[in-house]
């Protein structure tokens, strides 16, 4: 502590001031005889010795009132910065779904009320933005400044389909539509909403946006979305097709014809029948029969009945069922990992990497003698580097991909049936007895049957 103990009027009154002059004690000294203390004179003792921010009035009136002498009494107190806060964006919607079922006691979903995505109406406000605070400065009891560190504001965000008040702080959609925060990015798309059936008197959809059928869609129809296609009822052997995840509230009974594709998301539905599959992530329902499904994810079929009969299924980053096959249906297929396709795809994209690298040197080498041609042979070595730039961004994420599926597994929880044909990293196994809570993964050069282990 830094002490200073000397007064002209009396010698016995001190001050001491904190290291990092953030407080200040005084100690006054019984007054003389005669003479009294008031509180221009203890102030005047603080100001002295260089105390002059933060005094406590009330302190030194409770020192004065109740004879507090002799005694070391804080009297002051700086006053730390608060740093201002930096601004930030409060949305009026929800940002992330986890896109999950409700789960039924026998482990089976429920997907009548699930959620992938909210709507909002023209003119319904989206967000608010709070703008930087500057701070408040502090100081200490000698009267040094303390700056706060200032709040920084947040760019305005971009997107589609919104717009912003006046003041620039308040975000309102444009249209009625699904609303989604990608990427940093608010997006409303357009939705198209039919009320009943999707049947022949409604007629095909063919969406830029999103698409919701509150009933079934029937035999022979189309549906195509840019975005998410919901059926809140069943489907009969139809096509859909969608950037986005398909949801079949109801399920689907495809009659061998029906097709449900999910171009770059997930396909959710209570049951699959003899319909065609194409998923870019997770399929998952609560029983597959007589399907042809194929994801570049993993397939998960819930619950205590949760069963895969007969047809081919293939799921890229495991499969995970209670049941496979049956005793009446014994030819079910299941392959997980990597197949003879996709390395195809595979060594297809290598080889056209290849071929436009030899387009991209052919056109360098014509540089030095067609000097007239210089600036469209430039434009075509860009044209051509932009290709050979997609094509690897292709090539790496198939790569990764197959990465990860090199550890991919069958998972029964249940029992899999004779019959059943297991396809493991190209490696096959036909069971010839019947198992029970049982994985299949690749080992060495095989597929290799250990104990279920989830």
């Amino acid at each position: 502590m830094a002490t200073t103990d000397t007064w002209n009027w009396n010698e016995d009154s001190r001050v001491i001031i904190a290291p990092d002059e953030m407080s200040a004690a005084v100690f006054v000294s019984n007054p003389r005889p005669g003479e009294t203390y008031t509180e221009e004179s203890i102030i005047a003792i603080l100001n002295h010795y260089g105390v002059t921010h933060g005094i406590d009035i009330g302190v030194i009136e409770e020192i004065l009132q109740g004879g507090m002498y002799c005694k070391m009494i804080t009297v002051a107190h700086g006053r730390e910065a608060k740093d201002g806060c930096d601004g930030y964006y409060e949305f009026l919607f929800a940002t992330e779904f986890a896109a999950t079922p409700r789960m039924l006691e026998d482990g089976s979903a429920d997907y009548s009320d699930m959620v992938i995505y909210e709507i909002v109406r023209k003119d319904q406000k989206i967000a608010e933005y709070h703008k930087a605070t500057q701070g408040v400065m502090g100081y200490t009891v000698t009267g040094k400044i303390r700056m706060p560190r200032r709040g920084k504001d947040k760019t305005l965000i971009r997107g589609r389909n919104f717009y912003l008040d006046e003041a620039g702080l308040n975000y309102y959609s444009n249209i009625d539509g699904r609303i989604t925060f990608e990427n940093g990015k608010i997006m409303i798309s357009e939705l198209c909403v039919v009320d009943g059936d999707l049947n022949s008197r409604v007629g095909n959809i063919d969406f830029k946006g999103d698409v919701l059928i509150h009933g079934d869609v029937c035999s022979g129809m189309t549906v195509q979305a840019t975005g998410s296609v919901v059926v809140d009822g069943k489907v009969e052997a139809a096509y859909i097709t969608a950037e986005k995840e398909v949801v079949v509230r109801q399920g689907v009974y495809g009659d061998s014809t029906g097709m449900i594709v999910s171009r770059n998301g997930n396909i959710y539905g209570r049951f699959f029948e003899a319909v065609t599959l194409r998923a870019k992530d997770l399929i998952t329902c609560n029983y597959l029969m007589n399907c042809d499904a194929y994801t570049e994810g993993a397939l998960e079929v819930l619950g205590r009945n949760g069963s895969i009969t007969a047809g081919f299924t293939v799921a890229m980053m495991g499969i995970t069922a209670n049941t496979i096959g049956s005793e009446t249906e014994p030819g079910t297929d299941v392959s997980v990992g990597i197949g003879r396709d996709f390395r195809k795809e595979v060594h297809e994209l290598e080889k056209q990497i290849q071929k436009v690298e030899s387009e991209i040197e052919v056109f360098q080498n014509a540089l030095e003698g067609h000097a007239a041609l210089r600036t469209r042979i430039f434009m075509a070595i860009d044209m051509k580097n932009e290709e050979c730039k997609e094509l690897r961004k292709d090539l790496l994420a198939k790569q990764k991909t197959m990465e990860k599926a090199k550890d991919s597994a069958v998972r029964v929880r249940g029992c899999i049936y004779p019959g059943s044909v297991v396809h493991v990293n190209e490696h096959s196994m036909t069971l010839r007895s019947k198992l029970e809570n049982v994985m299949f993964l690749r080992q060495d050069e095989h597929v290799s049957i250990q104990k279920n282990d989830s």
